[in-house]
């Protein structure tokens, strides 16, 4: 009984100590960070109701996980994208239209893209407009550029 007692014990004191270590794996990501970049256009003087960007991580060190609005009404619901770009490593191309009477100018955010980001250095966009175009449907001249957020 004693020897099945112990048996029992040195079991119980080692899956303990099991448990207690992390995984082998886990310590490799110390260096994972999360951070928010916010997607601006100016359309200058021009009411900008549509846009198209693809959006590239050219360091392959990211992985979007989510997708916000912007912060005008026009832009406010987040725009629309492939799903399945969450699962790739750093490339989405986003795009929205407004049929409102609320189309913004000038400069504004019209989304923002929360990302993981292994190691310290920050990441290398590449950052297209594919097209930018008013209520009538005509293209636009615009810019397009993606700042860190300051969530």
């Amino acid at each position: 009984m004693r020897k099945l007692i112990a048996i029992l014990i040195t079991i119980a004191i080692s899956t303990a100590l099991v448990r207690a270590q992390p995984p082998a794996d886990m310590n490799k990501n110390n260096d994972v960070r999360f951070v928010a970049f916010d997607v601006y256009i100016d359309s200058g003087d021009e009411p900008l109701a549509a846009y198209q960007i693809d959006i590239s991580d050219l360091s392959g060190r990211t992985k979007i996980v989510g997708v916000e609005g912007g912060e005008s009404t026009a832009f406010d619901a987040p725009p629309y994208y492939d799903p399945a770009a969450l699962h790739n490593e750093g490339r989405i191309i986003l795009g929205a239209f407004t049929i409102d009477d609320d189309a913004t100018t000038g400069k504004s955010r019209v989304a923002r893209l929360h990302m993981q980001i292994e190691g310290e250095q920050p990441a290398d966009f590449d950052v297209k407009l594919i097209v930018a175009a008013d209520a009538d449907g005509r293209d636009i001249d615009a810019n397009v550029n993606i700042n860190e957020g300051n969530q």
